[in-house]
């Protein structure tokens, strides 16, 4: 199930007028243009440069708008849930996180995550490992 067929239709609805993959390509690549005269950003393909797509400078104020009222809420909400992180949950002293390497087989990552308050304030201090390189004649 994804955003739109969801529980968060409002959400889908804000992200897709928020993103749009040709800019963050082309703006990624370097491959657009910008013509004051006409008023559009003309959007290249990266690899020959020739014309893909153009937004006109009103459609591109309307997506940029909505990117920044998007990162100003989610910045908001993380704010808001890590500053009440501590009261939500009271017994946490560490949370532990353990994920496969996907450019080492066999090796492991982690991290350790530890809440601690400053007055109402809620600061996290990290510790991360990477299990070392086994060569061939090393044990697992």
């Amino acid at each position: 199930m994804n955003l739109k067929q969801g529980k968060s239709p409002d959400l889908y609805d804000l992200i897709s007028h928020s993103y749009d993959c040709q800019i963050r390509n082309s703006t990624a690549h370097s491959s657009y243009y910008i013509n004051l005269d006409s008023k559009i950003i003309a959007l290249l393909d990266s690899e020959t440069y020739s014309y893909k797509e153009k937004i006109n400078f009103d459609d591109w104020e309307k997506i940029f708008i909505h990117s920044v009222m998007l990162s100003y809420h989610l910045m908001s909400i993380l704010n808001t849930r890590l500053n009440h992180f501590m009261d939500d949950y009271p017994n946490i002293n560490t949370v532990s996180i353990n994920w496969p390497s996907f450019i080492h087989p066999g090796r492991k990552s982690s991290i350790k995550i530890y809440p601690y308050r400053i007055g109402k304030i809620v600061r996290f201090n990290f510790e991360t490992k990477f299990q070392p390189f086994l060569g061939k004649n090393d044990s697992k």
